[in-house]
C-alpha cells in the first residue's frame, strides 16, 4: 500500500481498491 501510495493518490476515489493500471 505504501509503495503504491502514489497510484492511490491518483485513485483517491477508490482507495480501498488497488490502482487501475
Amino acid at each position: 500500500i505504501l509503495m503504491k501510495r502514489k497510484e492511490y493518490i491518483s485513485d483517491q476515489i477508490v482507495p480501498l481498491f488497488p490502482p487501475r493500471v
